[in-house]
């Protein structure tokens, strides 16, 4: 674990990284003059952290940082966000969060990575395996990528299931297969099933928290036709690069694709849903 420090215009910004999440802190200090921002220090900087493996693909300055976006030079390497200070003396990796607990890292992913990905994703969305639950005239519909052990998948099936059963939301839920060796065989049990809809429930209703476990027993021996239903469905997360479950996928009320990926909280969950358009 790594700390540093770098003084910026009157203003100490103390910046530490702790399990993968960086903050900043700050209390009251005085107005800074215009900081002098080193772009070239710090593209050299990310060039020897990287050994020359990643491209930027776009800059911009948020607070006391310089934010990059950047992209691996192998094929299919994922985009990403990773930011500097002013000076580019300071690479920062992990979760940028400010004073107040906002995700710096998250809000430019979302502003500078997502729409493109988005559209990408929504463009091959045809390719997948899904199992549907809510009715077909609910106002709101949604895609929502998960893994059968995935507790965070868990809760938000928890979370969305009265907007689901107030006939409010209707969701896809594509099931990949990468968390455990019990995935494969707990997705290819849902998918074989005479309905997967009820298999769905039976794995999330019966799932076990404690040891991150889905509730329907694995099938040992997986037809090839569902095998080759789940490898597709892998294949999608793999070729829009999504690591993270859940990841939505969506329509907002203006017809546009969008993502989110990661675990929303009550109020997130209801004011996304409130976005959501009424077509796949």
């Amino acid at each position: 674990m790594k700390f540093s420090s770098a003084i910026i215009s009157m203003a100490v910004v103390a910046v530490i990284c702790i399990g993968g999440t960086s903050f900043y802190f700050h209390k009251n200090p005085p107005i800074p003059a215009a900081p002098v921002v080193n772009q070239q220090a710090a593209k050299a900087l990310i060039a020897k952290a990287t050994g020359g493996k990643a491209i930027v693909m776009q800059t911009f300055v948020d607070g006391p940082f310089q934010g990059f976006v950047l992209k691996g030079t192998q094929p299919n390497a994922p985009q990403g966000i990773l930011f500097t200070d002013v000076s580019g003396q300071y690479l920062i990796s992990g979760n940028v969060m400010d004073q107040n607990l906002k995700s710096l890292t998250e809000d430019a992913f979302d502003k500078y990575i997502s729409p493109d990905k988005a559209k990408a994703a929504w463009a091959s969305v045809n390719t997948v395996s899904y199992v549907s639950m809510g009715k077909d005239s609910a106002p709101h519909k949604l895609y929502v990528i998960v893994d059968p052990n995935c507790v965070f998948c868990h809760q938000f099936y928890e979370a969305s299931k009265s907007y689901v059963d107030s006939g409010q939301l209707q969701i896809r839920w594509i099931l990949g297969a990468f968390l455990k060796d019990s995935s494969q065989g707990r997705a290819a049990a849902i998918l074989n099933a005479t309905d997967p809809s009820a298999a769905f429930v039976q794995n999330e209703t019966n799932f076990v928290d404690s040891s991150e476990e889905g509730g329907i027993a694995p099938l040992s021996s997986i037809p090839p036709q569902i095998a080759a239903e789940i490898q597709a469905n892998m294949n999608f997360m793999i070729k829009n690069q999504f690591m993270q479950t859940p990841t939505l996928l969506y329509k907002n009320t203006d017809g546009t694709p969008q993502l989110y990926t990661g675990l929303p909280d009550a109020k997130q969950t209801q004011s996304l849903i409130n976005s959501m358009g009424a077509s796949f």
